[in-house]
């Protein structure tokens, strides 16, 4: 359903709140609202799926938080719809000790119980004090409708990102899901509350600062090459320069459902070993798994997956659970994938850059409707994509990123008379922060179906078998519209190819 975001100084009228919570509800100055928040968090709440997220009659998700000093007695008070208050009690917190950024205490409590596609309120509460509320959206089920909002390279935290968010705010889904890039210019701790927190947990919706996004809905994203330090090359991670790297593993936590991968073997780490042991101590021994992982939202699976170029998606074991994964979501009308290098882009410098490729025989073996993706500043959706690979995967990967095959294109799909695609359609919504410009400007490559430059976002709205995909301005204006439809999909003949799969060959 569709929920109004009220402001945080909305009071409830259950009368069952203490008197005491109460008193962080109660209308405040927004500016004095905000400095009261600085001094006691380090990090205002986020609402996120957590590892034992499960899509179900009732649906529980994590409020997390960070907080300057260890607080007593900390209690999350919630309820769904107007109806009686829970109490959940918060545990201990986990100090967060890394060079070069302040101490803190993270905190975690799972709100359990939530019906789905319902709103429902929560306050974060010290010795019966309130400190904190928020209005939110529990996840839907199969059966409602729903929408997502996705955007990425949102790093830079300047007006692009700010207005982006407002935007977002202003079509409000019910979900948020984020193409990579979260943070720049090296995915730093420290980067993430000017660039990020900042924007899209502002206290209130607004252009020019950003909207109250990150507390009011569940939140998911994808680890972009800026997330992982590496903003050009693929290199050492630095811990002298920058020790506290890997910031999108403290901040995220996704279902715990991927892939186990060995950091040993696929990250290299510069620096003494003392930053090194602080930094995986904070971040857990298994961080880097938690970059691939599944979800369920109503009646969409979603995958989402690590790209960079130290994971080798031609390996037999990823390959294997990847297969696994979209095998497993029988109960899904649609399914969609995400990760942020596209293998079919029109950037003027990423435009060879096809690695991925090798998993898009899986992804329509499968049924894969949608891959969303990031790292070109702009919007692009595709026509209908086949692909053969010449040879295995491993024998059809060049070192140079490009991939030997070929592509097919449906070019019947109008996603308007036309509705059931035969293959998928690869969406670029990379356009969320700092626009295309220089290098990076879109080139004509014969896959491309549309092509927009400038700030903008996706919203997928999802009715049973109706999936409508709506590209839209910071404005709330339509730029690009498709409708993909499976309550009366039809076989569709390829009606173009092209060969080599390398296309700026083509």
């Amino acid at each position: 359903m569709k929920v109004k975001i009220s402001p945080v100084n909305q009071k409830p009228r259950n009368p069952q709140l203490s008197a005491a919570a109460m008193s962080a509800i109660a209308p405040v100055d927004a500016a004095q609202q905000a400095a009261d928040y600085q001094k006691l968090f380090s990090r205002l709440p986020i609402l996120q799926f957590g590892k034992h997220y499960r899509l179900g009659d009732l649906i529980s998700l994590e409020v997390r938080f960070d907080l300057w000093h260890k607080m007593q007695d900390l209690t999350v008070q919630y309820r769904t719809n107007n109806g009686p208050w829970r109490t959940r009690k918060i545990g201990d917190p986990t100090k967060i000790e890394l060079d070069g950024v302040p101490e803190r205490y993270h905190y975690k409590v799972r709100l359990t119980k939530l019906v789905p596609g319902a709103s429902f309120e929560y306050l974060v509460l010290s010795n019966k004090e309130g400190i904190f509320n928020a209005v939110a959206k529990a996840p839907p089920a199969r059966n409602q409708r729903f929408s997502i909002a996705i955007t990425g390279d949102i790093g830079d935290g300047g007006p692009g990102a700010t207005a982006t968010a407002a935007g977002i705010s202003k079509a409000n889904p019910d979900m948020l899901l984020l193409t990579g890039d979260i943070v720049y210019e090296t995915g730093r701790d420290s980067e993430y509350d000017p660039h990020f927190l900042s924007v899209y947990n502002a206290n209130t919706a607004d252009p020019s600062h950003g909207a109250p996004l990150l507390r009011s809905r569940a939140i998911a994203a994808a680890v972009g090459n800026h997330d992982m330090g590496f903003p050009a090359d693929e290199k050492r991670l630095d811990l002298n320069k920058r020790p506290d790297l890997l910031g999108f593993f403290l901040t995220w936590h996704h279902p715990n459902n991927g892939p186990d991968l060995s950091l040993k073997k696929l990250l290299k780490f510069a620096g003494k070993k003392g930053k090194r042991d602080r930094l995986i101590a904070a971040l857990g021994a298994d961080f880097l798994s938690k970059a691939n992982y599944s979800f369920d939202f109503g009646n969409v699976h979603c995958v989402v997956l690590d790209a960079n170029k130290y994971m080798d998606w031609t390996s037999p074991d990823l390959r294997q659970w990847l297969k696994d994964d979209l095998e497993s979501a029988h109960g899904a009308t649609w399914k969609i994938v995400v990760w942020h290098q596209p293998p079919f882009n029109c950037d003027a410098k990423y435009h060879t850059d096809e690695r991925m490729a090798v998993i898009s025989p899986i992804l329509e073996q499968y049924g894969v409707d949608l891959v969303f993706h990031g790292h070109c500043h702009f919007y692009q959706r595709t026509y209908p994509i086949s692909v053969k690979l010449e040879g295995t995967p491993k024998a059809a990967s060049n070192i140079d990123g490009t991939v030997n095959g070929t592509i097919y294109l449906d070019k019947e799909f109008d996603g308007v008379e036309k509705r059931s695609p035969n293959g998928i359609i690869y969406v670029v919504t990379g356009a969320g922060g700092h626009p295309a410009s220089g290098e990076h400007m879109p080139i004509d490559m014969p896959f491309a179906a549309k092509v927009i430059t400038g700030n903008s976002f996706t919203m997928l709205d999802v009715d049973g078998g109706t999936l409508t995909l709506r590209q839209m301005s910071v404005d709330n204006q339509l730029l690009d519209q498709v409708i993909l439809s499976k309550e009366a999909r039809a076989e569709v003949a390829h009606t173009n190819s092209i060969a080599p799969l390398k296309t700026n060959a083509a």
